[in-house]
């Protein structure tokens, strides 16, 4: 079986695109936006099919396709600019690979918990309408749904280690629950997905625990013998500087509707997704050890 990765340049599709590799023999082919992008999968991957494909051409999208391939679609940002704006980046995506043409055996498409359609956040309506998209489209689909994600040299890992290491954190609201899910039962989750006749439709999958992000950050800086003051900021505060970075750089660092996304509650039931998938999840302290653990060495 071909299995296809959009999206592949990005830290899921890097560690994906691995045990795909190293556990089946399923041919792979990775589809990214830039030449950086391919050049830094080939130099990790010399034998992978790599191919530059243009989101926004229908031609490129149904070139880069196969039938009765299964595609894997990672495709999707919390930080909208000018230049890729949340309904090109999510629902036009999707819609073009729906109307391609090209008869896939299955998608596979991660999301992000909090997705709604009925969400007055930009980004979680824009998701939610991307899902619904590829749920209703002529292939069968699944659409996992998944809060940050840790484990690697990803952003969210990065940036907790930082904070575990640091005398004082800043943050905004940071009574906001999170519910990170390990790296590895992300893999999992997707490969579960590659079996014949597995699950379809839209399901959340999210980590073992739903705990304050002051608390998460105090538990993975114990981990490395800290014990930092963390300060939670008002959100208008944190709004006020989003509006203001919108208005006056290209590509904000920051802006509102990211900083909803990263103020969600996040607090999953996992009872029917672990059922479906027959697994367990990574306990949170295991996750958080190997987290604060990955940049030795």
């Amino acid at each position: 079986m071909l299995v296809i990765v959009s999206g592949a340049s990005g830290h899921i599709g890097d560690v994906l695109i691995d045990r795909l590799l190293l556990r089946t023999t399923n041919q792979v082919r990775a589809l990214v936006r830039s030449v950086s992008a391919k050049a830094g999968l080939r130099e990790k991957f010399p034998s992978l099919d790599v191919r530059l494909v243009d989101y926004s051409d229908p031609g490129s999208i149904a070139a880069s396709l196969t039938d009765d391939a299964h595609l894997i679609h990672l495709v999707g940002t919390i930080r909208e600019t000018k230049d890729h704006p949340f309904k090109v980046i999510h629902q036009d995506i999707c819609r073009l690979i729906v109307e391609s043409g090209i008869k896939l055996r299955k998608i596979t498409a991660l999301s992000i918990v909090g997705a709604s359609l009925d969400s007055a956040n930009p980004c979680l309506r824009s998701r939610a309408e991307a899902d619904r998209i590829l749920d209703e489209g002529v292939c069968p689909a699944v659409i996992i749904r998944i809060p940050m994600v840790l484990g690697g040299n990803d952003h969210a890992s990065r940036s907790l280690r930082k904070k575990g290491r640091r005398t004082f954190v800043f943050g905004f609201r940071n009574s906001s629950r999170e519910q990170p899910i390990f790296i590895d039962d992300v893999i999992e989750a997707l490969f579960f997905t590659l079996e014949q006749n597995s699950i379809e439709g839209v399901i959340e999958l999210g980590g073992p625990e739903s705990l304050p992000r002051d608390e998460l950050i105090k538990r993975a800086s114990k981990l490395v013998g800290n014990n930092p003051c963390v300060v939670s900021l008002p959100m208008w505060i944190g709004s006020g500087i989003g509006f203001l970075l919108e208005k006056v750089q290209r590509e904000p660092l920051i802006s509102r509707s990211t900083l909803g996304v990263l103020d969600h509650d996040d607090e999953v039931e996992n009872h029917f997704a672990l059922r479906m998938l027959g697994r367990s999840l990574t306990p949170l302290d295991e996750m958080l050890k190997k987290t604060m653990a990955a940049d030795k060495g």
